[in-house]
């Protein structure tokens, strides 16, 4: 007896089975394909009877990952959950249908274990090809606003310093350098807001392209620090490296924008002058903590949960922000097999904490 056979001896079971729109199917015996519900027939876009009693790599269909390579070898979902026995959870990947049609679907798969059955797999398909459009739709209209703005902000950049230039060594009042200054900076500010907004935007669209390779933080924190941080907030930065710490597994210039994000985060919500601690530590489960500690207002547990949300942000000295950074950090450590983690109180400041796996 298969599922399918249990399904059949219940009619109820396979009324309610049926009228479920995700695609659930079953794998039992050898690798092969023993019960599809009517959701995973409309998903694979081939009937049932097609559908059961094939192996899981010798089917019409096939899965694919989101750039369109096939999920082959040991990336195969079901063959990856039967050899190590592991359950995988809202994985994104693409049925190809045997039209050639693409549908884009959140993947669910796990071990069970059915009495006088014996052990097998469950996977349940949920279609988000709407889900999937509308983001596509958000992320062109955030790509073409970001770069419809860009070109003439750039020419007003380009202009008002030119304008500085050519008045430099004029008598004027001072209200007209303060007006030029303004333009300035003000003409920076959105420029910034905008290649925010570019970057999470090829982030979001695309899978991150990582260039690994060994990262001595030992050397690299000290040059980042002396490189990009600005004059006036390099006394503040103290540095506390752990004494033989192994190299971390990361892309550089990844890396580099996390850390210069989240010292950014330091400084702008933080008191002026107050220092900021870079810290670094190894961890037992084969990472490498990397923390900035700052002594700013804190924040209350409630806001912390969506800290690291898109567009979120905290009451910023200066009240600028736009809440993008944070977000990126997230994105960048997560595409590395890293984790984000934050300590704060009210009024007792922040520790954020970024871990990367070790390089072996």
């Amino acid at each position: 007896m298969n599922f399918n056979d249990l399904v059949n001896e219940q009619p109820l079971l396979s009324d309610i089975m049926d009228t479920i729109l995700d695609g659930v199917v079953t794998i039992e015996h050898s690798d092969t394909f023993t019960y599809a519900n009517a959701g995973a027939a409309r998903i694979f876009g081939v009937s049932r009877e097609e559908l059961t009693n094939r192996k899981f790599g010798t089917s019409e269909w096939a899965l694919l990952f989101e750039e369109g390579i096939p999920l082959t070898g040991k990336e195969e979902p079901f063959a990856k959950v039967h050899r190590e026995n592991i359950t995988i959870s809202a994985k994104k990947v693409y049925v190809q249908r045997p039209d050639g049609s693409k549908l884009p679907v959140l993947l669910n798969i796990g071990p069970i274990e059915l009495d006088g059955i014996g052990e097998g797999m469950v996977g349940v398909f949920t279609d988000i090809s709407a889900l999937s459009e509308t983001e596509n739709l958000r992320q062109d209209y955030q790509r073409s606003i970001s770069h419809d703005l860009r070109t003439p902000l750039t020419v007003i950049l380009g202009y008002s310093e030119m304008l500085g230039t050519l008045l430099r060594g004029y008598d004027l009042p001072d209200e007209v350098w303060t007006a030029i200054e303004s333009i300035r900076q003000s003409g920076t500010r959105m420029l910034a807001m905008i290649n925010d907004l570019l970057e999470v935007a090829r982030l979001e669209g695309h899978p991150i392209e990582l260039d690994r390779k060994p990262v001595h933080l030992d050397r690299f924190l000290p040059s980042l620090l002396q490189d990009s941080r600005t004059p006036q907030n390099l006394h503040r930065f103290k540095l506390q490296i752990q004494p033989d710490l192994p190299p971390i597994d990361a892309d550089p210039d990844k890396l580099t924008r996390v850390i210069t994000n989240l010292l950014d985060n330091a400084v702008n919500y933080s008191e002026e002058y107050s220092p900021i601690v870079i810290e670094t530590g190894a961890t037992a489960a084969g990472f490498v903590r990397i923390s900035i500690q700052d002594q700013g207002k804190g924040l209350p547990p409630i806001k912390i949960s969506t800290l690291f949300n898109r567009f979120d942000r905290g009451e910023r000295r200066g009240g600028e922000g736009y809440g993008l950074g944070l977000y990126v950090v997230r994105l960048l450590t997560e595409a590395h097999g890293g984790h984000v983690f934050v300590c704060s109180e009210p009024e007792k400041g922040s520790t954020f904490s970024i871990y990367y796996p070790e390089w072996t």
